[in-house]
């Protein structure tokens, strides 16, 4: 916040050499003042996209139900076309199936923290595929590089069953790594066989994946002409009077800004009733200097309830960000001040 004090002690010192008794016209003399206003700074909540939210130290990311369907023929192939529509003793066989879900629009990755996924398993055969000791393997991965985000089993041979037309939902807690575009759930099904049964190679077995919480510790994003809003500060130059007001020349509002995400931002600054605009690219750390009239300083200097804020859109490419970041605006005011 601006020192109203430094200035006023400025002010003093107009006094005194304004009121010199000389023979001759006073020299006018220009001296320049620097004095910190504010801060204020961008949120990471300003980027993120609505499917993206700050879940205390990680961030919260809404993903789309995954769903996977194979056919008996598709899984067990010529054994079971060979008996279809017969009653017969099942085939053994084994096989899998896939289904991916990318992940919402502008998130390109995601390091995934933790969370848990309800898995749901539907049996359209007209047997139980873990008699005899069969098993249904449900792994979740990342579709991109294949690494196992987490799994759940299902053993007939430790006592689980999946009754024909019966749905058997188990949770998946979520292991760490990281997700580059998708999800991917693969089913893997062995199936002794053995067990008689109608053999009807057009029945289905389904797998549904809902998310329950996906929790990441970072996300990479495309941010694309976001719209986004500096945090609203109120500034004291109400005390500054016309001493020193009336003596202001031109000036400046001088930016520092850290900027911990990598992205630009075009805008606008404003300051009491002024509006600059301005322009922020995506180093870790720029100055941004905006000029001002005597007369724009004057508007808002020696002014009751000025605030500091700013808007504009953000823009950036792979953009990594982790919750809690800001980017900080540090403003300082530069001054000219007549004396003489």
């Amino acid at each position: 916040m601006i020192s109203p004090r430094a200035l006023l002690s400025a002010a003093g010192a107009i006094v005194i050499l304004s009121g010199c008794d000389v023979p001759t016209e006073p020299p006018l003399i220009q001296q320049d003042w620097m004095v910190e206003v504010d801060e204020t700074s961008l949120s990471v909540e300003e980027l993120l996209p609505s499917s993206v939210t700050v879940a205390g130290d990680n961030f919260e990311v809404s993903v789309d139900p995954v769903g996977a369907i194979e056919t008996l023929g598709g899984l067990c192939g010529a054994d079971c076309e060979a008996v279809n529509g017969t009653v017969a003793p099942v085939p053994p066989f084994e096989g899998d199936f896939t289904a991916t879900q990318v992940l919402p629009d502008e998130v390109v990755s995601a390091d995934v923290a933790g969370g848990s996924i309800d898995v749901a398993i539907t049996n359209g055969f007209t047997f139980d595929p873990l008699e005899n000791g069969g098993t249904i393997v449900i792994e979740i991965a990342d579709d991109a590089t294949g690494v196992t985000l987490g799994e759940i089993v299902l053993d007939g041979a430790t006592g689980d069953a999946l009754l024909p037309t019966t749905t058997v939902t188990r949770t998946l807690q979520l292991s760490s790594g990281t997700v580059t575009g998708a999800l991917r759930a693969v089913a893997s099904v062995n199936v002794p066989g053995g067990q008689t049964a109608l053999i009807d190679v057009s029945d289905v077995i389904e797998v549904t994946a809902t998310v329950n919480s996906f929790l990441v510790s970072s996300v990479t994003l495309n941010v694309d002409d976001r719209t986004v809003s500096f945090e609203e500060q109120a500034i004291d130059f109400e005390d500054i009077d016309t001493d020193i007001t009336d003596r202001i020349v031109e000036g400046s509002i001088v930016l520092d800004v850290t900027n911990p995400f990598g992205v630009s931002v075009d805008g606008f600054i404003d300051i009491g009733t002024t509006s600059k605009s301005f322009s922020i690219d995506g180093s870790a750390s720029s100055v941004v200097p905006l000029t001002y009239t005597g007369d724009e300083l004057r508007s808002f200097i020696g002014q009751p309830n000025v605030t500091f804020s700013g808007s504009g859109t953000a823009s950036g490419t792979d953009v990594t960000i982790q919750p809690n970041q800001e980017m900080a605006v540090r403003a300082t005011l530069a001054i000219t001040l007549e004396i003489g």
